[in-house]
């Protein structure tokens, strides 16, 4: 039979290659290339997508064209593909469709199509349908953890493990970027550190992303990220949130790290520190939340419920609003349930209804000590509330005035925007107008909308 291989290689190269996921390594062969930057190694279909594991960890990769991966259900005794391990080269997508993909790594850290993407990685212009991924830690569709960059993705699926799970990477790091990346998939965690798009932000950059679905966790679970400690800009997530404490319409928890030009317009759920956008911010005076919004609909069962953020401690915020129904029991508030030392709030404001079945519930502030809050204000008919522990109390006519805002120093040139039509004639940040804007190509399909229209 070895003889008969040879001869046939020999005589047909290209029909020399043949892949059994079963064995421990499968003669690496692809449909052309040699693996530079110039000339990369060429992948049709799944195996040659295997192989890229037992292939140079440096080296570069294009998919020439879309292919169905289902089989990988029925691969390796049923856990599926088989992560291919660190990675330090580039995967060109060519804006081509992986569908079907199965990791069915149960008990297994760093499930993912890579356990780690290298520093100088590049995974690029790729769209992933339908993919399956079962893990335990550092668990997503993309990445276990990177220090490299992830750009132009597109993902729809199932994602379940532990702790660090994310729709596209588990862990990222410093010097790490995702960028115009889009997931709509069921991301679910056992464990803690859960987002739709990653798991844990570890300092690193996500930006012009989105997410839609579901995401479930324990603590720290957020629509993009579960926990950050880095930058997250211009992200929209409308996806459904549910964990117990710190749970988030963006992120679960943030402590040095920042949100800027960002929204969410997902339902979220949980027990203590629940935000629409936010569920616990605080620790570090570096930390900040500008030109963002929630129209997020929050509910909490016990204390620091907020429609933006549910707890914020020494950290600044300004130009943002909430507009979602806010249910809570103590430390209830239309725009933070809880604010404390040293946090500065300033051109602020919420309109949502606010309902607290116990003590401390505000219609802009659930409880205030030791922060500053200035020129924000509440909508004291559509809370519900005629108090709160900071803040301006409006009426909505009064709310839909421009002079109520100007007179406040708002910026209405470069910031802020009013019209009728829009936002239900509430003020509206300027950046609404960018993110609908927002064109990509790929197999998910995100509405990118005004709130209240």
């Amino acid at each position: 039979m070895l003889f008969i291989s040879i001869i046939l290689t020999i005589l047909n190269p290209q029909n020399a290659y043949s892949f059994n996921p079963d064995i421990s390594k499968p003669e690496v062969y692809f449909d052309g290339g040699t693996g530079t930057l110039q000339d990369p190694f060429l992948i049709s279909n799944v195996e040659q997508l295997q192989s890229v594991k037992f292939s140079s960890n440096n080296a570069h990769y294009k998919i020439s064209g879309s292919f169905d991966a289902a089989a990988t259900v029925n691969w390796n005794n049923g856990s599926g593909f088989d992560p291919i391990g660190w990675f330090g080269g580039t995967l060109d997508g060519n804006n081509q469709t992986i569908s079907g993909l199965v990791i069915n790594r149960t008990g297994s850290n760093q499930a993912a199509l890579f356990t780690q993407i290298g520093p100088n990685a590049i995974i690029k212009d790729l769209n992933i349908e339908n993919i399956t991924v079962i893990g335990a830690n550092n668990t997503a569709a993309i990445a276990g953890a990177i220090s490299g960059m992830i750009q132009n993705i597109t993902l729809s699926g199932s994602i379940s493990g532990s702790g660090n799970v994310g729709g596209l990477v588990g862990q990222s790091y410093a010097n790490s970027t995702i960028t115009n990346c889009h997931v709509d998939a069921s991301v679910n965690g056992t464990q803690n550190n859960v987002g739709g798009l990653v798991g844990y932000n570890n300092s690193g950059i996500i930006e012009d992303c989105s997410s839609s679905g579901i995401v479930e966790g324990q603590n720290e679970v957020g629509g993009i990220a579960g926990k950050s400690e880095g930058v997250i800009i211009n992200c929209h997530s409308a996806s459904d949130v549910y964990g117990q404490d710190r749970v988030g319409g963006l992120s679960g928890f943030i402590s040095s790290g920042s949100i800027e030009n960002s929204f969410s317009n997902g339902n979220v759920n949980g027990r203590d520190e629940v935000g629409g956008l936010v569920g616990f911010m605080g620790w570090s005076s570096n930390a900040f939340i500008k030109c963002s919004f929630a129209n997020a609909n929050v509910t909490g069962s016990v204390n620091e419920v907020g429609g933006l953020v549910g707890k914020a401690q020494g950290i600044y915020i300004e130009n943002t609003f909430a507009r979602g129904t806010v249910i809570g029991n103590n430390r209830v508030g239309g725009l933070i349930g809880q604010l404390l030392w040293g946090t500065i709030v300033i051109h602020s404001y919420s309109t949502g209804l606010v309902l607290g079945s116990g003590g401390q519930t505000g219609g802009l502030i659930g409880r205030l000590q030791g922060a500053i809050i200035n020129n924000s204000f509440w909508d004291t008919q559509t809370s519900g509330l005629n108090n709160s522990s900071g803040g301006t109390a409006k009426n909505t006519i009064q709310m839909k005035t421009l002079a109520t805002f100007t007179n406040a120093g708002w910026n209405f040139n470069t910031i802020w925007g009013m019209q009728e039509n829009i936002n239900d004639g509430y003020p509206y940040l300027l950046i609404m107008n960018i993110v609908q804007n927002v064109e990509w190509t790929g197999s998910v399909s995100i509405a990118w909308e005004i709130p209240g229209n």
